[in-house]
């Protein structure tokens, strides 16, 4: 649920500042009347045009920009937005917080859960430390903070 909650931020955000900016510059239409008097819609941007693509990559850097800021955050305080909301912690298995560093090479090693299907983030329900393979892999794991 907290991983929702972080996804509805770093790819929510991106997508409405991208969807707004589309239809404000790019996909922006007009009627236009030809010689015969029949109308038709006109697109001033273009389907295709190179702003459109811009847009895109645009609001693709921010999406991976809030990412890496969340997985930072989470890094120097254990928490995210979603995981704040479920009041739970991620920590090394030793108690300490993971730094900023670890937070984003945690954050880069989730490929491993989402590749085989997304597998990986079921593994803590069989798992006696409760770690998904990326938490295995920089020695981090999640806990309840109310604990």
């Amino acid at each position: 649920m907290a991983a929702l909650i972080d996804m509805a931020l770093s790819l929510g955000l991106p997508l409405l500042i991208t969807a707004a900016f589309w239809a404000m510059f790019v996909g922006s239409y007009e009627t236009v009347t030809d010689t015969s008097g029949a109308q038709q819609s006109a697109g001033l941007g273009g389907g295709s045009s190179p702003a459109g693509l811009g847009v895109v990559i645009a609001g693709s850097v921010v999406g991976l920009a809030v990412s890496a800021w969340l997985a930072y955050r989470q890094g120097v305080s254990g928490q995210t937005p979603g995981k704040r909301a479920l009041r739970l912690v991620t920590v090394r298995t030793d108690g300490g917080f993971l730094g900023g560093a670890g937070g984003l090479r945690r954050w880069a090693v989730q490929l491993v859960n989402i590749l085989p299907l997304g597998v990986g983030y079921l593994r803590p329900l069989w798992n006696d430390e409760r770690q998904t393979w990326a938490d295995q892999f920089v020695g981090s794991t999640v806990v309840d903070a109310r604990r």
